[in-house]
This record gives structure tokens, sequence and C-alpha cells, in this order.
């Protein structure tokens, strides 16, 4: 019969399987237990489903078994330890998954320092150490075979900073772990695997947000040093379909902590941002490396000037285009809508210039004087040109936010005013 061992220095304490939320991690930054419940829902788990376990501290056997109470009609298999009742059950951690219990007891032994992890044909307890036996099934050989999905403990670090370290990927998707240790589920591809060193977790060992994996990404990713590591995730961070492009959605963004090393070649690399692309022409897509915009705003200042296009200083209210010479369709409506605006006795007091935004769903911005509307809202008829240019004019003149009620305010004022000079009402 054949067992999966885990074992680790020193002898394992029973009461430490006993009291839910005892732990001595708590305050210990170089751990990575800290809630004191691992180890029990690992045996919850295990006794639950039927998986054979057995625990020695030293030589001595750890008895475990259950016994099945009722409490308010409900039958519960309680589970004792040598001997004594404790408060934990079989239901505890009913979401968790394999891994998940593998997991906890291995963390442990990392804790207690001196673990191993394998495959044994026997039982062997050995005096100062504790060993946890467990029955090796179809589902157990799996987790073994795909163990640096789970652990980096066995991987080869490539580079490591103050913040985490880097691997290569060894699996298509990324694989996120803290201190060694798998904390988040993703499905998306990346050539490479992410260790950080201090990220915050919830007590199912999961991170709490993405928003913060994103910014330990970041400040991961300024830290290294190796210019073929930088230069492949800003790769990376072109495709939508990577890991790497979750830093888009970090909400703190900047090289404060950078080193000088990725400066140097962010120096030296042309860069474009992502939402420009589809202004690009071919051969511009195939020069520039394109970046979500938040991180290239932050590059930005960094980038050296003969590396920088001048088509990407376009940008208005944050949406990037280029100017076009406007068609005889372009001219002429917008002519028509002037003749209508004048007609109604209400003057356009900006410069109008036709633009085609990277984001197709813009039909115009204002800025600096100036009404930009895009080739798509003039294509659209009179109406919807109209619309466009009225509502750009409200932005301008009275220097109102889209979606506020300043602008409300400002649209049902401009009518007022409109409706006044047609008909001469005082008011």
């Amino acid at each position: 019969m054949s067992y999966l061992k885990i074992k680790n220095n020193g002898i394992m304490e029973p009461q430490a399987l006993t009291l839910m939320g005892a732990s001595s991690k708590v305050n210990d930054n170089t751990k990575i237990g800290m809630f004191g419940s691992g180890n029990k829902y690992a045996i919850s788990y295990l006794m639950r489903n039927n998986i054979e376990l057995q625990i020695f501290a030293g030589k001595e056997k750890i008895d475990i078994k259950t016994k099945r109470e009722t409490f308010r009609e409900q039958s519960f298999d309680v589970i004792y330890i040598n001997g004594e009742k404790t408060s934990i059950t079989t239901t505890m951690g009913k979401d968790w998954e394999l891994w998940h219990a593998l997991r906890e007891i291995y963390c442990n032994s990392i804790d207690e320092e001196g673990e191993e992890i394998g495959a044994v044909d026997k039982i062997d307890p050995i005096d100062n150490e504790t060993h946890f036996y467990i029955k090796i099934t179809p589902e157990i050989e799996e987790f073994m075979l795909s163990f640096d999905s789970y652990f980096s403990t066995q991987k080869k670090v490539i580079e490591e900073t103050s913040i985490g370290k880097l691997f290569i990927s060894s699996s298509k998707t990324a694989n996120i772990y803290r201190k060694g240790i798998r904390c988040y589920d993703t499905h998306n591809e990346s050539k490479y695997d992410y260790d950080f060193n201090d990220i915050q977790i919830n007590e199912s060992r999961v991170i709490n947000s993405e928003w913060r994996l994103a910014e330990e990404f970041w400040k991961l990713f300024i830290s290294l040093k190796n210019h073929t590591h930088i230069f492949n995730i800003i790769k990376a961070m072109g495709d939508r379909t990577n890991f790497e492009c979750m830093t888009s959605s970090c909400m703190h963004i900047g090289t404060h902590g950078a080193s000088e090393e990725f400066l140097a070649l962010i120096a030296t690399l042309k860069l474009a941002p992502m939402e420009s692309a589809a202004l690009c022409t071919d051969d511009e897509k195939r020069i520039f490396n394109f970046i979500p915009t938040r991180v290239y705003d932050a590059l930005e200042p960094h980038m050296s000037e003969e590396n920088k296009a001048m088509m990407f200083s376009f940008k208005v209210n944050g949406e990037f285009y280029h100017e076009i010479e406007p068609n005889d369709l372009h001219i002429a409506t917008i002519k028509r809508a002037m003749e209508f605006f004048k007609e109604c006795k209400y003057d356009i007091d900006y410069e109008i210039k036709v633009v085609s935004f990277s984001n197709k769903a813009v039909l115009g911005t204002a800025e600096n004087e100036t009404i930009y509307v895009s080739d798509i809202a003039i294509e659209k008829g009179i109406h919807d040109l109209c619309n466009t240019i009225i509502e750009e004019q409200v932005h301008l003149k009275y220097d109102v936010e889209d979606e506020t009620r300043g602008f409300q305010l400002a649209v049902i004022n401009e009518m007022l005013t409109v409706m006044k000079k047609a008909y001469a009402f005082p008011m």
C-alpha cells in the first residue's frame, strides 16, 4: 500500500488539532499559517471523503476517530483526537477541494521546518519528527504530478526581488503563489509564475481582491532587473488574454521603487497605448509594443524622445484620436447642421474638428476651446451630429462633466437661453 508522506521536524502536540483558532504564527511574518484552522479543516476533509489518514508525533500515533452526534435534530460526525472530543465536525470546509487539504498539511510542515513530501510504501515513524501518512488515491496521484502548480517550493527561481520571485511557468496559465503556496486561480495565460512575499489572503488562503494582486504584481514588475524578463512581461501586457494585462486594473500605477535596470530598459523601448492601436498602420504595429494606457502614462516620462511617436500625443480627455481631412459627406452634413443652428438662433461658439477616435463608441469630446466630432457621429446623420455638438458645447461653456447634476442644470439653462433669444421673452 502506498502513502503520501508529509513530515517536518519536531513533535506535534495533539492540542494543535483540537483548538480552533489556536496558532503561534499570527504575528510571525516568516510563517505561512496564521488562522489556526488549516490542519483541522484538512482532517475534516479527509475524514468526510473516507481518505485514510494516520498521524505520528514521533513514534506515538495520534488517534483520530469520529462519533455520530445529534444537535437540534441534525446529525454530525464529530472528530475525536486521542479520545478527546473536539468542536470539529466533518462538515467543516465543505467547499474545500483535495488540494486545499494537502496544502494545509504541507504548509504547516514548512512552517515547522524540515519539511518533506513524497510517496512511500510503508509507515515508518521517527523520533522527534511529525509524520502525516495519507493513502494515495488516483486524485492524490494527479495532485503529485501537478505539484508545481500548487507549490513553488521546488521550482527554480529565475529572478528575486524584495517583493517576490519569478519562475518559468509550469503550465499554460499563470500560477500565483504567496510564500510558495498557490493563492489564486487564473485561467489567463503567462510564460511566468509569480510568488509574492506579502499579499493579503482570507481564511480560505486565497487573495482578498484582484486589485490588490494587480498592485503587488506591478510592484514586483518594476522592481525586476533582468531586461529579458521585463521585456517579455511588457509584450504580454499587450494581450488581454494574458495574466500580465490585469495590471491595467491596478489602482496605483507609478514608478516609485523601480530598479535602475528597469528604467534604463524603458528608455530604449518603443511603447504605445493599447487603445491607440486602431489608429496605427500595419508598419507602426510592427514597430511599437502596445500596453494598457494607464501603464503607458506611468512609463512615458521615462521614455526617450526618439521612441515617442508624434501620433500618440493626440489625446483629448483621455481619448486617442487623429484628425482627418473631411470628405464631401462630412462637409455637407456639418454645413446643414450649422444652418439648422442658425435658423434656431443658436450660436456655436467653438471651432469644430473632424477626427477618428480609437474608441469607436466615442462620438465627440471637447477641450481647449475646440469641439472634436467623430467621423462616425457625422455619418449617423444631422440629428446625431447636432446632439454631439450641443453636448460638447455645454461641456466647454459651463465646464461640467458627463453624467453629473451640474451637466443636467447646464443643459436646461442652455435650452432656456435659446428659447429666450428665439422669442425675445424677458425672464
